[in-house]
C-alpha cells in the first residue's frame, strides 16, 4: 500500500469521561472532610523561667496539644494533651472531646503518678485518687461535686473519712456535720462577690498540713485565696491546735468544712468575712453586737460612713483610743460612758473575760483591712463581748453585754 494511503496515527487529545469525573468528585467529597477534620498535633515551647522571670536557652515547659479543625470557626482541642515542666519534674496528661475535658486525667511528679481521675464532658466523675508523700486521698465525684466517701489515708495507718452528698459535707469521721457555710452559699447569703465566687471554685493551691497550727493554716488560706478569713478569738480557745490534713482538687467551701468539722468548729460568713468559730455559734443567726439593728438615717454622718471601707491595725491599744482611731476619719463619735470604769466590777458578771474587757482603757489587738465600718465595728465588739446602739446621726454608744 502506498505510504500516502496508509492510515495516519490519531493525534492524542485530552478526553473527559463522565464516569471518571464523577468518581473524582465523589472521592474529593468524601476525602476532603476527613482530611480537614483529621486531628493533628501542635507542640509549643515556653522559654521564660517563672522562677526568675528571665528567658532560657532550653524550654522551661512544653505543651503538645491535639487539635481538630471546625468548619469555619477555627480549631478546638480534640484528643490527647500533654504538658511537661522539666524544672518541676511534672507531666500532666489530659484528654479532650470537641474542646471539653473528657476522659482520663493524670499528673506525674518525678515520674510517679500523683493524681488520676476521669472527666465526663468537663465534669469530674467517678473515683479520683491523689498520692502525696505516702498519703493517699480518695474522692468520689458526680457531676463535678463531691458525692460519697472522701478518705485520707496517712502512711502511719491513720484514716480520716468524710461523706458528701452532691457537694455538701454531711459526716466527718462518723459524726454528723451541719455546715452553715454551705447553706449561706446556696441561699445567696454571701454579699461579698469575691468570697461568693471563691468558695465554689476548685482550689488552685492544695491544702497539705502536717501538724500545722490552726492559726497558721488560716493565714495560709487567706493569703492563697485573697479573701478575708479570721479566727473567732473569743470562742476558739486553741488557735495553735495542730492540723494534719491533705486536701487537693476540691472546692474551697468543702475544704474549709473538712478543716473545721473534726474539731467541732465551723466556718461561716459573718460581718463581711469568713470566720472560723464554734459549730454551736455558727448555727446561730443572732447578732450579739447589735450592729445589724442599726439603720442610720439617710444624710447623716453615720449613714455616709456606715459602708465606708476602714482599717484597724492596733497592738495593745486602749479601747477608747482604738475607737477614736476608727471613727475620727469618718466623723463618727463613740460614747463609752455606759461601760464600767476601771476598778468597778460590772453587774452582774458574765465571764471573767467580759469583766476585764469591758473597761474603756483595756488594750485591744486587732488587724482588719478594708472592711466597711459596720463590719469592722461588729468584729471588734464581738471579740470584746460588747454591743452598741446608735444615738443621733453621728454617735454610737458602746454598751456592756446583756445579762444572761
Amino acid at each position: 500500500m502506498p505510504d500516502s494511503l496508509a492510515p495516519k496515527p490519531r493525534r492524542w487529545r485530552l478526553q473527559f469521561s463522565l464516569r471518571l469525573l464523577l468518581l473524582a468528585f465523589t472521592g474529593f467529597a468524601i476525602g476532603f472532610p476527613i482530611w480537614y477534620r483529621w486531628p493533628f498535633e501542635v507542640t509549643e515551647h515556653n522559654y521564660r523561667d517563672p522562677r526568675t522571670g528571665g528567658t532560657t536557652t532550653a524550654p522551661t515547659s512544653s505543651v503538645t496539644r491535639t487539635w481538630r479543625r471546625n468548619w469555619g470557626v477555627g480549631k478546638v482541642l480534640h484528643g490527647r494533651s500533654v504538658t511537661d515542666v522539666p524544672w518541676a519534674s511534672m507531666r500532666r496528661i489530659e484528654h479532650y472531646d470537641n474542646g471539653v475535658l473528657h476522659g482520663k486525667n493524670e499528673i506525674f511528679m518525678k515520674g510517679k503518678l500523683t493524681t488520676t481521675g476521669h472527666y465526663d464532658r468537663g465534669q469530674r466523675e467517678g473515683t479520683w485518687v491523689e498520692y502525696d508523700s505516702g498519703t493517699t486521698c480518695t474522692a468520689r465525684w458526680h457531676q463535678d461535686k463531691l458525692d460519697g466517701l472522701y478518705e485520707t489515708a496517712f502512711n502511719n495507718g491513720v484514716k480520716q473519712q468524710y461523706h458528701f452528698a452532691m457537694g455538701r459535707l454531711i459526716d466527718a469521721n462518723g459524726k454528723p456535720v451541719k455546715a452553715r457555710l454551705f447553706d449561706q452559699l446556696a441561699a445567696g447569703g454571701i454579699d461579698d462577690p469575691d468570697i461568693a465566687s471563691a468558695l465554689p471554685r476548685a482550689m488552685s493551691v492544695p491544702m497539705q498540713f502536717v501538724e500545722c497550727p490552726l492559726k497558721v493554716a488560716v493565714t495560709f488560706l487567706q493569703d492563697a485565696h485573697g479573701i478575708p478569713i479570721v479566727i473567732d478569738a473569743r470562742r476558739v480557745i486553741d488557735v495553735d491546735l495542730p492540723l494534719t490534713l491533705n486536701l487537693g482538687g476540691i472546692d474551697l467551701c468543702s475544704a474549709l468544712a473538712l478543716l473545721a468539722a473534726p474539731h467541732d468548729l465551723a466556718f461561716e460568713f459573718r460581718y463581711g468575712v469568713l470566720r472560723l468559730t464554734t459549730a454551736e455559734y455558727a448555727a446561730e443567726e443572732h447578732d450579739p453586737t447589735g450592729v445589724s439593728d442599726i439603720h442610720p438615717t439617710p444624710g447623716t454622718p453615720l449613714a455616709r460612713a456606715w459602708n465606708e471601707a476602714c482599717t484597724i491595725q492596733v497592738v495593745e491599744l486602749p479601747l477608747d483610743q482604738t475607737l477614736q482611731k476608727l471613727g475620727q476619719p469618718l466623723a463618727i463619735g463613740f460614747d463609752l460612758t455606759a461601760l464600767p470604769p476601771d476598778g468597778i466590777p460590772p453587774e452582774p458578771p458574765v465571764t471573767k473575760k467580759a469583766m476585764n474587757l469591758r473597761r474603756p482603757t483595756m488594750p485591744v489587738t486587732m488587724s482588719l483591712r478594708s472592711l466597711p465600718l459596720k463590719h469592722a465595728l461588729a468584729l471588734l465588739l464581738d471579740d470584746l463581748e460588747l454591743r452598741c446602739e446608735a444615738r443621733g446621726g453621728d454617735t454610737i454608744v458602746i454598751l456592756p453585754p446583756k445579762a444572761p
